[in-house]
């Protein structure tokens, strides 16, 4: 429960295109095409904008979990 709470504080933490475009194409299974299709883009423009979106959500959890690793340990003494 834990993971998943870190994981939607990231994809909310990006801008709204970025974690529409995320959403759709891993949450709800929508192709890059059909999300071009209905956002009148070139795929392209999707394919970067959710790179881009899972790389930014990647630094912030990885940020997350050092934190809280950093706390259990100081909390821990080592």
């Amino acid at each position: 429960m834990e993971t998943f709470l870190r994981l939607w504080n990231a994809l909310n933490s990006l801008p709204e295109i970025q974690g529409r475009r995320i959403d759709a194409y891993i949450i709800l299974g929508k192709s890059i095409k059909e999300i071009a299709e209905a956002e009148g883009v070139h795929e392209e423009s999707i394919r970067q904008s959710i790179k881009r979106g899972l790389e930014r959500m990647k630094k912030l959890f990885d940020f997350f979990f050092l934190t809280h690793l950093e706390l259990m340990k100081k909390c821990l003494g080592l």
